[in-house]
């Protein structure tokens, strides 16, 4: 891995814990101190089950009503008991978020918090926008000991109905949970940091990992090639023990052709048969490889023999003996050029 993403990741790590470390130590030491503000009560279980639908009796909603009434005036004798029970039979007839929040509010003075979310939530589904559901879910949630609960839902209250105790709430919880929001939104910067340098880092690993399998292709094909016998005719004779291979695999554009297809193919072909250099004398790519490998070893003694002002060594008439004047002493009685002797006439008898 380059040294740049392995620094970026070691960076975005060593800032996650560090921030991760710093907000974990000012939690603790925020709910040691709103521990001394406001009293906490052990959750246990919610066990409240809510009404279902209202019933669609005619009478229902007058029931619901006279339940609801009956509620109300247990809540100003402060019999909490009596209230809830006549709040969940009117809840049967009539359901709605202000009745909700008020049995919420029963259950969390009678010191059931767990059963006072359920209700909250409930109202919350029907009307988010409820700001007594609020007031009193920042009061359920601050006697669980859920700061960041109480300080959501007290924000959200003041919003929709300012309220004189609800605001004194705020300001106490926000006041040890400002620093610790300031961390987080560090925080999800510095993961979202390590997310990209992830990425980067991998990338360079598949780059890396490329680079060793191409080297490898190189390193096989150079190989077979250095294992090939000697071109016929004064090519190249065989790669191997000639003392350059390390020098080739290190030149770039040897590298380069060494990994096309159509080069290696060419050069292969011309090693098995000599006579297949003409085919590719005006493929400059194929040629200049070819070139490249003479000039990499030193040059070939006695070239691409063959060739009509061919490599290094090469025979600039062309073949041994052979043409300008045809193949090594013409073809007799061809008639071809080059033959020593005129083509003998033949004469044919006339048939009768």
């Amino acid at each position: 891995m380059p040294e740049d993403a392995a620094a970026k990741l070691t960076e975005a790590q060593e800032r996650i814990a560090k921030l991760t470390t710093e907000i974990t130590e000012l939690k603790d030491t925020a709910d040691t101190g709103l521990r001394n503000e406001f009293t906490v009560q052990d959750a246990g279980e919610a066990t409240v089950t809510l009404p279902g639908p209202p019933s669609e009796e005619e009478d229902a909603y007058d029931k619901a009503m006279a339940a609801k009434e009956a509620a109300v005036m247990a809540m100003e004798n402060g019999d909490m008991a009596t209230a809830q029970a006549k709040y969940l039979e009117a809840l049967e007839g009539d359901c709605n978020p202000m009745m909700l929040a008020n049995l919420g509010n029963c259950f969390l003075r009678q010191k059931q918090p767990a059963n006072a979310l359920v209700c909250l939530d409930a109202a919350l589904e029907m009307n988010p926008d409820s700001a007594k559901a609020h007031k009193i879910y920042t009061k359920a949630a601050c006697a669980l000991g859920d700061w960041e609960g109480a300080l959501k839902h007290a924000q959200l209250a003041l919003k929709i109905d300012f309220d004189d105790q609800i605001y004194e709430t705020e300001k106490t919880l926000n006041s040890k949970y400002a620093a610790i929001h300031a961390l987080t939104s560090q925080l999800h910067v510095a993961e979202s940091d390590l997310e990209f340098a992830e990425k980067l880092a991998k990338q360079d690993q598949l780059r890396e990992q490329r680079k060793k399998e191409q080297e490898a292709e190189v390193a096989e094909r150079a190989a077979q090639m250095g294992g090939m016998g000697g071109m016929p005719g004064g090519g190249m004779g065989g790669m191997g023990g000639m003392g350059g291979m390390a020098g080739m695999m290190n030149d770039p554009d040897i590298q380069a052709a060494m990994a096309n297809p159509k080069v290696m193919a060419a050069l292969q072909e011309m090693m098995q048969n000599p006579g297949a250099m003409a085919k590719y004398q005006d493929d400059p790519e194929v040629m200049a490889t070819f070139a490249k490998l003479q000039e990499k070893f030193g040059g070939m003694a006695g070239g691409m023999g063959g060739m009509p002002g061919g490599m290094p060594g090469g025979m600039p008439g062309g073949m041994p003996g052979g043409m300008p004047g045809g193949m090594p002493g013409g073809m007799p009685g061809s008639g071809m050029p080059g033959s020593s002797e005129p083509a003998e006439e033949f004469e044919v008898d006339d048939v009768d």
